[in-house]
């Protein structure tokens, strides 16, 4: 419940595992998931078994519908069009978090990770206006990151930004 960060700002690095088949929820807009720079998330599903971020209500089998909980932020270290052209201390607040949850910096192939059979529902929340959580944020994520076979369905705002 509530915001859970993987690693700090570009420190206390870590790799989030996330095994095949899991199923991982909130039950509030509230609750996201944020990886943070300089740390890693590793979500290897597969066709059979693919990863599930979803509300408590989908869980349940209860009634579902958007915005039933926050959904996943994922922060790097590459380049933004928001700060200066080689500015290594460039940090851009993500729109939705709390404060300190920032991105940017000048490694274009920073690797924040896999995103691989993924599916994220019911997400996206407005924390007040034009300042939401999305399905799935990424932030100065560079060219190091994989994304491939993602859904985002039934989201609040957008589905992927």
């Amino acid at each position: 419940e509530g915001p859970v960060f993987v690693g700090g700002d570009n420190t206390d690095s870590v790799i989030l595992e996330i095994e095949e088949g899991t199923i991982i929820f909130g039950r509030s807009g509230a609750d996201y998931l944020v990886v943070s720079r300089g740390s890693q998330i590793e979500a290897m599903g597969s066709v059979s078994a693919p990863i599930l971020m979803t509300s408590y209500n989908d869980v349940l089998g209860d009634v579902v519908g958007a915005g039933q909980w926050g959904g996943l932020v994922i922060l790097g270290n590459a380049p933004t069009n928001a700060c200066e052209v080689g500015d290594a201390t460039c940090s851009i607040q993500v729109e939705g978090v709390q404060e300190g949850a920032v991105y940017g910096g000048v490694d274009s192939t920073d690797d924040s990770g896999t995103l691989n059979y993924l599916v994220v529902k019911y997400a996206g929340f407005e924390i007040a206006p034009d300042n939401e959580l999305n399905g799935i944020t990424f932030g100065g994520v560079g060219s190091g990151t994989t994304v491939e076979n993602i859904q985002v369905h039934a989201n609040a705002d957008d589905g992927i930004e």
